[in-house]
């Protein structure tokens, strides 16, 4: 799965020429699984003019790197350490660096991913939709990087609106909008940023409402999410458990 990170240098996006690889890691229970999303996004990644660091999750489902665009950078061990940051932060699992520049830096094997596993990370947890089971299980689902954008999402003005593509995959567009004057303009700049998010990062699943202020809608009819925006209008605070009976 992918994910990017542009650096920023001087208020602007920062080029970084190649570090030389150093010495290479290795896994002592054998070459790395690699699913071929990830290798496709490595592909991606090398076609850069200026590929810095490739991380790759444990379980080979899930990458993230950075790469460079000016033309006077220097790469440093800081930029490494935050790759593998990011990389863990946004799948929720451990991560190592494949690449350094366009050179690999682990065994690896690209595997089958009807047999690959994901590893084990722990439920999204906001305490807002503890209370109503139907959104507890739905935000439960959201993967670390979609959890952490959802749970700053819930610190932002009124009028506000959440978008994603499947926020259960290692890879999701995300968007939101806030401080809106209705609930309705919220949500089309959410789906419109979600649109960017998801050309950005070439995801194919398509975005949907995620949340209207704190009520959950991701699933939901188009009918549903407006009657939804509806109750949000009335009481900002609102939550799914103020919503009619469906």
């Amino acid at each position: 799965m992918r994910c990017r990170l542009l650096l920023l240098f001087a208020g602007l996006i920062a080029a970084i020429a190649v570090f030389a690889p150093g010495a290479q890691e290795t896994r002592a229970d054998g070459p790395l699984v690699v699913s071929p999303d990830v290798m496709a996004d490595f592909a991606q990644y090398k076609s850069r003019s200026k590929p810095l660091y490739f991380a790759v999750s444990s379980d080979g489902l899930f990458s993230w790197y950075t790469y460079c665009i000016d033309y006077n950078c220097q790469a440093a061990q800081g930029y490494r350490r935050e790759v593998i940051k990011d990389c863990e932060a946004e799948g929720g699992t451990d991560c190592v660096i494949f690449a350094v520049g366009d050179e690999v830096q682990v065994e690896y094997r690209v595997g089958d991913p009807a047999t690959m596993v994901a590893a084990k990370s722990a439920p999204c947890a906001i305490d807002t939709f503890m209370a109503n089971a139907a959104a507890n299980s739905i935000v439960a689902s959201l993967r670390a990087g979609a959890c952490g954008s959802f749970r700053r999402f819930g610190y932002l003005d009124d009028f506000k609106a959440f978008a994603a593509s499947d926020p259960a995959k290692f890879r999701s567009a995300r968007g939101w909008g806030s401080r809106y004057g209705s609930p309705e303009e919220a949500m089309k700049i959410a789906m419109e940023q979600c649109a960017k998010s998801q050309k950005e990062l070439s995801v194919s699943d398509p975005c949907q409402l995620f949340a209207i202020g704190d009520i959950v809608v991701y699933g939901m009819s188009e009918a549903d999410q407006h009657a939804a925006a509806e109750v949000y209008k009335k009481n900002k605070d609102a939550t799914n458990a103020d919503l009619p009976p469906r």
